[in-house]
């Protein structure tokens, strides 16, 4: 709706999976990326992006004051209207690209604003003494930090990519006095900064220099003349474009088609390098153990399950293995951007080239246990599953479908390395996290039929897996993918004197230390 006095803003929201905010070298991207910077202005520190981020969430600014914070507005010399689309912009948005490129801040009735009500107020229209009512100020380092915790709140499981400012080539400015200035120095200061703090937060960070140079380019090449290292020419748009590419999957819909995490806990061999390092991510489990990682890999993302945000020690302590990782992934939200997810192992290169189905399982192999088994607590799982799915499945009805959908071979299915549809992971990475916690006393403690060597735990989490799959309602089609053996298991346990853990039962202590252990939550 649109008012004399006031803009709204015509977008189609729920078709909007990527969100801009930075200043105006971020306005070649496509329009339909570009809602906030087009509509609402450009910004260019923390204090701002948080200043407009809560205003859109919560509109927490009076409209008479918007003219005065937000640069469209402020051009306009038209006050904003809030619109409830803002707070669902912000809901529907799966991926935040944040261009931070500056430490000055401008604040004025206690609000932070756009920098050119400080710097011509009266070519915009405004009194010239409103520039005296300014508070000008430049951020300390530790203030970034706390604000990009903060931007990194409000924006929940939402992905981050933080974008720093362009740095000049030192040899040019050593050479021209012009550049050799206390402002560029402070701008080297501060993208080094923030490499640092987004490495800390995990967080992708793009230093726009770094990358053009891996692809060859120099930057004086990309930047317009005599502009201070500002902005991009056109063909240094275009290299950035295919830059911003290859770090958010930039698609119609913004979301990668799936997201592979390759589960290791010692060493990745040389020969995993034929993966795609946009699709598959390495995921090192045990901080215990050391880690091995071939230069061969030094491109790919590498997650550490021990450094991530919310993390429960108790299960690779307790030999539950890559079972841990696989409920971690969800726990903290790594999966919310892609459309599918797949789990596999060190030792194996999988086939992840096919045409994906919603309602489809992917595997590479599936292992098989007597129905009988007395080592697996199926009557526990039964129960609790039902109780969590609110369903009513038994033995014979997990034989049934068993039979239907992997064929004549059928007993309890084991499946650790699977692709399935991100929607049904989430709901069962849930389930499965709280019934790890449910059999450590049955399989750790009490004395019963269920061997109790360290890593036994695992393998019955495998099987739950298989289980729990083979039960959704919602998967009717089980594939079996390619795959190539690059057998370095036994290479990988040289770490415990070349035993693959079976032949060991978890310390006393251990289990002692456990026993009473507060569970993590779930959201």
């Amino acid at each position: 709706m649109i008012h004399e006095n006031n803009f709204s803003l015509k977008h189609d929201i729920n078709s909007n999976c990527l969100g801009i905010i930075g200043c105006c070298r971020q306005n070649f991207i496509d329009n339909k990326y570009n809602y906030i910077n087009n509509n609402i202005g450009n910004f260019h520190s923390t204090k701002e992006i948080i200043t407009l981020l809560e205003y859109m969430i919560s509109n927490n600014i009076i409209n008479d004051d918007t003219k005065y914070v937000f640069q469209k507005p402020m051009f306009s010399k038209k006050n904003l209207e809030y619109s409830n689309e803002f707070k669902s912009y912000i809901n529907n948005t799966k991926i935040f690209l944040i261009e931070i490129s500056s430490m000055k801040t401008y604040k004025y009735k206690n609000l932070y604003v756009h920098h050119v009500l400080y710097d011509t107020p009266d070519i915009l229209g405004f009194s010239k003494d409103i520039k005296e009512k300014i508070i000008k100020k430049e951020q300390e380092f530790d203030e970034i930090e706390k604000d990009i915790i903060k931007i990194k709140n409000i924006l929940k499981d939402k992905k981050i990519i933080i974008v720093t400012h362009i740095k000049p080539p030192k040899d040019i400015l050593f050479k021209n006095n012009r550049y050799n200035c206390d402002s560029i120095n402070k701008r080297f200061k501060l993208i080094e900064y923030l490499k640092n703090i987004c490495s800390k937060l995990n967080i992708s960070c793009i230093d726009p220099v770094d990358e053009i140079s891996k692809k060859g380019y120099n930057i004086c090449e990309l930047v317009k003349k005599n502009d201070n290292y500002l902005h991009y020419n056109f063909l240094g748009e275009k290299i950035m474009r295919e830059i911003y590419k290859e770090y958010i999957f930039l698609k119609d819909d913004i979301k990668s088609n799936i997201k592979i995490y390759c589960i290791f806990h010692n060493k990745l061999s040389n020969e995993l390098v034929k993966y795609n390092k946009n699709i598959v991510n390495f995921f090192g489990v045990n901080e215990d153990i050391k880690k091995i990682i071939p230069e061969s890999l030094s491109n790919f993302d590498i997650i550490y399950e021990y450094k991530l945000t919310k993390y429960d020690k108790f299960f690779q302590e307790c030999g539950y293995n890559e079972s841990s990782a696989i409920i971690h992934i969800g726990i903290n939200n790594l999966h919310t951007n892609s459309e599918f997810i797949g789990f596999c192992q060190y030792d194996n290169v999988i086939n992840y080239n096919i045409d994906y189905k919603k309602n489809s399982c992917y595997y590479i192999r599936c292992g098989f246990n007597h129905i009988t088994d007395n080592s697996l607590p199926l009557n526990l799982f039964f129960n609790k599953y039902n109780s969590f799915f609110k369903t009513n499945h038994n033995l014979e009805s997990l034989i049934n479908l068993c039979k239907i959908k992997i064929g004549d071979n059928y007993g309890i299915p084991l499946l650790s390395t699977f692709i399935i549809h991100t929607s049904i992971y989430n709901e069962l990475y849930k389930f499965w996290t709280i019934f790890m916690y449910d059999i450590f006393y049955i399989c750790k403690i009490e004395n019963n039929s269920i061997p109790k060597h360290h890593r036994h735990i695992g393998g019955i989490m495998e099987r739950i897996f298989g289980i729990t799959l083979i039960l959704n309602e919602k998967l009717n089609d089980f594939i079996k993918i390619d795959s190539i053996n690059i057998n370095t298991k036994k290479f990988n346990y040289q770490h415990s004197n070349g035993d693959d853990g079976d032949g060991y039962k978890t310390s006393k202590h251990i289990i002692q230390k456990y026993t009473n252990h507060e569970k993590i939550l779930l959201c």
